[in-house]
């Protein structure tokens, strides 16, 4: 995508047709599912000989002891071994690759918290001279701040920021005007991102989080502008700019796969919720609902959940520290004057550290296959004061039970409940009993 090679087509995104391209590519065994990493892919070496020998000189690859710099002036692709290659002998050729567009550090394993050294005159001298860089991948990397000079690489499209150090973000991030790609997961010490993001406004990837959400204390403003973002992991709702938060993110439309909102508490007004037309966003699969700090309103918090009504299309909800002793009515599952299941995608449901929450009220029994008919795996995890009656009826598809901390007392199944899919419901309790 950093190289202009995938366009729209068709009325599809250029990551979709990516994605066709890279699924063809694969049918034909040109990429292969590594054994070594479940999420990646190797190449045959009869393959990878051709295609080195077809990149020609505008490819190179560096390993500890090459001394073959010498083509360096033709690479446009510079990749090399982030273990093996950290000093600036190793990269002082490199200033005279002026059309150099990738510098991709590569690992064959990677272990969760692994950091690496990397040279001061290579962040700070080398790296701001390449002007025409398009793909800068500086993960992993015990850096804690980008320099100013970074905002010269006017070309950058992708930028991988992801498991480093890093504190803050220049603000000279801003003025890259063509950047499309921004990483920064797992940057534990990052809780800021600069105000003038929205500037951005190619950029279509901005994930920030990791499996526990993100770090930051709130969202940069107008980040409303940034109509074509594909892909945020998260958004978070500040205490005092929450209302205006909630307008930003209903103009991001086009966004796919997995969302996490943070900070629903800080929403006063129920109605403020409705606002997001979160039904409007027909391209996300997973969305993580996350209540934060203790509140009085059960009632508010209700309606908020309520107002927060997903599109049919999503296939996982995880709703995490809710406060509220009821979950909202028909209205949340759509009620039986309408034929549209807000949840007839939905597959897996998860909710986390609801410790007030008491009362279930199920849906959709008196219509066909009930509130989620294609629920496989459901997730109750610390609601110590629920109770009621679950019945099967309503997840006719239901594979899979996991019941965390002691919250199985009060949970009980109707006797008469009925489930095809019965016979593989898994169980498993932890906590004292």
């Amino acid at each position: 995508m950093a190289e202009d090679l995938l366009q729209p087509k068709n009325k599809k995104t250029m990551e979709e047709v990516g994605e066709k391209y890279f699924d063809e590519i694969t049918s034909r065994s040109i990429f292969q599912h590594s054994s070594i990493r479940f999420d990646g892919f190797t190449m045959h070496d009869l393959i990878s000989d051709l295609a080195k020998f077809v990149s020609g000189d505008f490819c190179f690859r560096l390993v500890e002891d090459d001394n073959s710099f010498d083509m360096v002036t033709k690479t446009s692709h510079f990749s090399y071994m982030r273990h093996r290659c950290n000093d600036f002998e190793n990269f002082e050729a490199l200033h005279e690759a002026k059309y150099l567009r990738t510098f991709l550090p590569l690992q064959l394993t990677e272990f969760w918290s692994e950091r690496f050294q990397m040279s001061d005159k290579v962040l700070h001298d080398l790296l701001p001279t390449l002007q025409c860089l398009r793909v800068l991948n500086l993960s992993r990397y015990d850096i804690k701040e980008s320099p100013n000079s970074i905002g010269n690489l006017k070309h950058l499209k992708h930028l991988n920021l992801s498991w480093t150090s890093i504190q803050k973000l220049p603000d000279t991030v801003c003025s890259l005007c063509n950047l499309q790609t921004l990483l920064l997961s797992h940057c534990e010490a990052l809780v800021h991102l600069p105000a003038n993001l929205g500037r951005l406004t190619n950029l279509r990837h901005l994930d920030i989080g990791d499996m526990r959400g993100t770090h930051l204390k709130k969202m940069p403003p107008h980040m409303g502008k940034l109509k074509d973002l594909q892909m945020s992991s998260d958004f978070v709702l500040d205490q005092r700019t929450a209302r205006n938060d909630i307008l930003e993110l209903k103009e991001l439309k086009h966004l796919h796969g997995t969302l996490r909102i943070s900070g629903i508490q800080n929403i006063v007004n129920a109605v403020d919720a409705f606002e997001a037309k979160m039904w409007e966003k027909k391209s996300l699969t997973h969305l993580v609902l996350k209540f934060g700090s203790y509140t009085e309103d059960s009632h508010k918090d209700r309606e908020v959940l309520n107002n927060l009504q997903s599109h049919t299309n999503l296939k996982e909800l995880t709703i995490d520290s809710y406060r509220g002793t009821r979950f909202p009515g028909p209205e949340f599952y759509g009620n039986d004057t309408t034929v549209i299941n807000p949840f007839r995608s939905l597959q897996i449901l998860e909710f986390k550290n609801m410790r007030r929450w008491q009362e279930w009220s199920y849906v959709g029994d008196n219509r066909e296959r009930g509130a989620f008919p294609s629920l496989s795996r459901l997730y109750p995890e610390d609601c110590p004061k629920l109770i009621g009656i679950l019945p099967l009826d309503c997840f006719p598809m239901l594979q899979s039970l996991t019941v965390l901390n002691d919250n199985i007392k009060g949970i009980t199944m109707s006797q008469g409940s009925k489930c095809p899919e019965l016979s593989k419901l898994r169980m498993c309790v932890v906590g004292s009993q």
